[in-house]
């Protein structure tokens, strides 16, 4: 099949952009509407980046490079741009770069066939890779915390945290539990990294840390203290 591509640059718009199924070489791109439309597929995970389109593009080819992911398409300028790979195990894989405004910049991931898992591992390693890494706590460094002391079960608390993270439309990105432990990771729809450590003091009380951040400003200790106070909330609902 041949390669065809329609684009208009200056607008930073990108006409067709699709990956042919099931070819036993590296498939090709012919006219056909673009992957990523103007209502947003289910499947699809958009983040906000606070850093430039171009550095964002580096940080997305480059990951793709080390994971070897071939691409086979792409199209940008300094305002973002579209590319299209192939995965190893098969399916085809499309990101999306866009600069919104000075150090700002989105980036849209899609799968055919759709693979949220492996979406959200992409974001987080594009994450990590520009600086912003999981949510932590010191004296000296990391995002901004606050604690509590709940009557709550280590099982009713995990439970709560779900439900405030969701509530609070952050995507929980990773999940652990130990016999008296547990904690929650996520993320908010710009990047930045949220995490709720639980720790069973005994079998009916729990402790329970807020982190949102890798540095302190207000931002973050705001978000912290709604974290909290949705968590309180909501965890009086099933405290005895």
């Amino acid at each position: 099949m041949s390669i065809k591509t329609g684009r208009r640059r200056g607008g930073c718009v990108v006409a067709g952009l699709a990956l042919m199924l099931g070819c036993s070489s590296r498939p090709s791109v012919e006219e056909a509407p673009t992957p990523f439309q103007k209502q947003k597929e289910p499947d699809e995970i958009e983040r906000t980046y606070p850093r430039d389109a171009e550095k964002v593009w580096d940080v997305v080819t480059g990951t793709l490079q080390k994971n070897q992911l071939a691409i086979v398409k792409q199209d940008h300028d300094k305002l973002g741009g579209d590319l299209a790979a192939q995965r190893k195990g098969g399916g085809n894989l499309f990101v999306r770069v866009r600069q919104l405004q000075p150090a700002q910049s989105s980036v849209t991931v899609r799968l055919e066939p759709p693979d949220r898992a492996v979406s959200l591992q992409l974001q987080e390693t594009f994450a990590r890779e520009l600086g912003l890494g999981e949510a932590e706590t010191g004296l000296f460094g990391g995002g901004d915390s606050d604690e509590g002391t709940y009557r709550l079960t280590l099982d009713q608390a995990i439970r709560v945290a779900e439900e405030v993270l969701a509530a609070a439309n952050l995507q929980v990105t990773d999940a652990s539990k130990k016999d008296d432990n547990a904690q929650l990771k996520a993320r908010r729809s710009d990047s930045v990294p949220v995490k709720i450590r639980m720790k069973a003091k005994d079998r009916q009380t729990t402790l329970v840390t807020f982190i949102a951040g890798t540095e302190k400003n207000d931002e973050h200790k705001s978000l912290v203290r709604t974290l909290k106070q949705q968590f309180e909330s909501r965890s009086r609902l099933l405290s005895p």
